[in-house]
C-alpha cells in the first residue's frame, strides 16, 4: 500500500488566505477546511458547497497529482445509479492554489454517518455477525454486482474504505475507487494472491473476482476485529497465503457465520476457475442456488526444492523466492534441477519441457522477415534465447517480464546478432585484463501526429522558448510523465539521478547510474520501450529519432 502523507505533504497545507476554488460553475471547493476523515490514501478531503442546492451536501477529493486519475470509471459511475456506491456527482480539473497547479477534483455526495471504520487493519473493529451480513455483506456483494455489470471493477474495497451513508448509520457503501489506480492503495491482504505478488502500480484493472476476494477478506477483518491472521507482516502474510492457500490462512482459526462459509469459500479461493465470477455473483444476489465451491488444499511434495538456504514444497511458495533472487533461480534453471523437480514432485512433465525448451532451444522467428539480419526466405529460423539474469517485470504491466535475448541459428550464435557480438568483444576485453563499464545519457522528443507529420506535445502550449533547456517551466509541462518514468526506473534498480528539458522543445533527458556495457545497452533497449508506454498514457508518442524535426537540436544518446 502506498504510504499515506501527512497533511503538509499532501494537496498542499490548509491555508486561510486562500479563497474557494469553482469546479464546473456549480461547487465551491474550499481550500482552507480540509476533511480528514474522508482523506483516501491518494486523495485529501475537502469541504465543498453546491450552489444550486446548498441542501445537497457534498464533499471534494483532491486526487495527488502524480497518478493517473480513473477518468472513464469516473465518467460511468457520474451517468449510473449504482446502489451500495458513494454516488459520485461530478469532476473535472481545477486550479490548486495550495499546490500551484492542476489536480483533479472528484464531487462526492458526503457520507452522513462517516467511516464504518479508520483502519484497513482494524484492532478493534469487530461487527457482530447479523450486521456484517445484513448491513455490510449484502448491500456490497449488489454494488460490485452492478459495478461488474457495467464493465467496472473497483479495485479499492477495504475496511477503511466503507461509509454510512445516513446519519443512523444503517446505510453501509464502498467508498471512493478512482482517485488512484486499481489496487495502488491496496494492502496486500485484500488482494488475489497473483496480484499481491505484483507491484501496487502494476496490478492492472482486475475483474470481479478480484474484487469479491478484497470483498471476502475484508468481511473476515470485519468479522474478526482485527487483521484475519494474526497481524503479521505483508511478507508474512503472502508467504502464509502461498504455503496454506488464502482461505485456509484466512479463515482456517476463525468462526465463519453459517451464512457466509459458502460465499467466503468463494470468494477467497484461489482458484481463478473456483472463485465467484459476475454470473454467480449474480445468482447469488438474486436469491438462487449456486454450486458449491470446491477449496482444495495447495499441492505439497514431500521431496522440497533447496533454493537460497531453504527448502520449498509448493510451487507458488518457490516461485515467489525465485522472483526475488533472481540470479540464482536462472542457474536454477538453467542446470535443469527446477525442470527435473516439477517432473518428479508434482508430474509437472509438460510445464518443466517448456521451461528446459525456451532455454535451452529457444523461441523460433523468420528471419527474413526483419531487416538487416542476414537472412532470406529459405533461412533457418533464428531461436532467441533468453539471457534469464536480464529478468525485468514489466512496471506498466502486471504479470509480464522481458528478457533480453541471444540470437542462435542451427545451435550457433547469429553473427548478425548485436548482442552476441557485444559479448564477444567484451569477452576479448576481459582476456585482455579490463572491464568495460558504460553510462548513456538518452535524449528523446515527446510528439504527437499532425495531418501532415508530427509536432512537438506541448498540451499547455508553454514550451515556447528559442532556447528552451533546462527551462522550469517546460519541464513542469511534463512532470507527471517523467515522474512515471522515473519512478519505474528505480523500482527496477536502475539507479537514476536526474531529468531535464534538453535543447529543443518537446526533448527530454533522463539520466541512470553507469554499468557494465551489456547491462547498460539492454537497459537502453528497454528504457526506449518505456518511454513509448508510459507516453501513450499522457497522449504523447515518445520518438528517439536522430532528428525529428529539420528546424530542432537532434536527440543524442552521449555514452561515457
Amino acid at each position: 500500500m502506498a504510504e499515506s502523507p501527512n497533511d503538509a505533504e499532501r494537496a498542499g497545507n490548509a491555508d486561510p488566505s486562500v479563497g474557494p476554488v469553482l469546479l464546473r460553475e456549480r461547487y465551491l471547493i474550499d481550500p482552507s477546511s480540509p476533511l480528514g476523515e474522508l482523506d483516501s490514501p491518494s486523495a485529501r478531503a475537502y469541504v465543498a458547497e453546491d450552489r444550486q442546492n446548498p441542501d445537497n451536501k457534498v464533499f471534494a477529493l483532491i486526487c495527488e497529482p502524480g497518478l493517473p486519475p480513473r477518468t472513464k470509471v469516473m465518467a460511468t459511475l457520474r451517468v449510473a445509479t449504482f446502489p451500495g456506491m458513494m454516488p459520485l456527482i461530478e469532476w473535472d480539473t481545477v486550479y490548486w492554489p495550495p499546490l500551484g497547479r492542476r489536480c483533479m477534483a472528484v464531487i462526492y455526495a458526503r457520507p452522513q454517518g462517516g467511516k464504518l471504520l479508520m483502519s484497513a487493519t482494524p484492532k478493534d473493529g469487530r461487527i457482530n455477525e447479523h450486521d456484517l451480513s445484513r448491513l455490510v455483506f449484502a448491500p456490497l456483494a449488489r454494488a460490485v454486482n452492478e459495478l461488474a455489470r457495467h464493465r467496472v471493477t473497483h479495485g479499492s474495497i477495504r475496511p477503511d474504505n466503507l461509509f454510512f451513508m445516513d446519519e443512523e448509520r444503517k446505510d453501509v457503501v464502498l467508498g471512493e475507487c478512482v482517485s488512484a489506480p486499481p489496487g495502488f492503495d491496496q494492502p496486500a491482504a485484500f488482494e488475489t494472491i497473483e496480484r499481491a505478488l505484483t507491484s501496487p502500480a502494476g496490478r492492472g484493472e482486475g475483474t470481479v473476482g478480484d474484487d469479491l476476494f478484497a470483498l471476502g477478506a475484508t468481511l473476515v477483518c470485519l468479522l474478526v476485529g482485527r487483521n484475519p491472521v494474526e497481524d503479521p507482516s505483508e511478507d508474512d502474510l503472502i508467504a502464509a497465503r502461498a504455503k496454506w492457500g488464502s482461505h485456509a490462512a484466512y479463515c482456517g482459526k476463525t468462526h465463519i457465520p453459517l451464512a457466509l462459509v459458502e460465499p467466503l469459500r468463494a470468494m477467497l479461493n484461489d482458484d481463478p476457475g473456483e472463485r465467484w465470477n459476475r454470473k454467480k455473483l449474480g445468482l447469488w444476489v438474486d436469491g438462487g442456488s449456486v454450486t458449491p465451491t470446491r477449496v482444495e488444499s495447495v499441492l505439497r511434495s514431500e521431496t522440497g526444492f533447496p533454493f537460497a538456504g531453504k527448502e520449498y514444497h509448493t510451487e507458488r511458495t518457490l516461485a515467489r523466492a525465485l522472483t526475488r533472487n533472481v540470479r540464482e533461480a536462472a542457474t536454477a534453471i538453467k542446470e535443469g534441477e527446477l525442470g527435473l523437480w516439477l517432473r518428479h514432485a508434482f508430474r509437472e512433465v509438460e510445464r518443466a519441457d517448456k521451461i528446459d525448451d525456451i532455454v535451452d532451444v529457444g523461441a523460433g522467428f523468420a528471419g527474413a522477415a526483419l531487416e538487416g539480419m542476414g537472412q532470406g526466405p529459405h533461412s533457418h529460423d533464428m531461436m532467441a534465447r533468453p539471457d534469464l539474469d536480464t529478468y525485468t517485470p514489466l512496471p506498466w504491466r502486471r504479470g509480464v517480464a522481458r528478457f533480453a535475448c541471444d540470437l542462435f541459428v542451427d545451435g550457433e550464435p547469429h553473427m548478425y546478432c548485436p548482442r552476441q557480438n557485444m559479448k564477444r568483444v567484451l569477452a576479448d576485453v576481459r582476456a585482455a585484463g579490463y572491464t568495460f563499464q558504460v553510462g548513456i545519457e538518452p535524449e528523446h522528443f515527446l510528439v504527437t501526429r499532425t495531418d501532415g507529420g508530427i509536432r512537438v506535445w506541448d498540451p499547455n502550449n508553454i514550451d515556447t522558448l528559442a532556447k528552451p533547456c533546462y527551462d522550469f517551466k517546460g519541464i513542469a509541462n511534463v512532470m507527471d510523465y517523467l515522474q512515471d518514468m522515473m519512478s519505474a526506473m528505480d523500482r527496477l534498480g536502475w539507479g537514476v539521478y536526474q531529468a531535464d528539458h534538453e535543447d529543443a522543445n518537446g526533448q527530454y533527458e533522463i539520466n541512470f547510474v553507469y554499468t557494465d556495457a551489456l547491462t547498460t545497452a539492454d537497459r537502453y533497449t528497454f528504457f526506449k520501450m518505456m518511454t513509448s508506454q508510459y507516453a501513450q498514457k499522457y497522449g504523447a508518442i515518445a520518438t528517439h529519432m536522430a532528428k525529428p524535426f529539420t528546424d530542432r537540436t537532434g536527440n543524442g544518446g552521449h555514452i561515457h
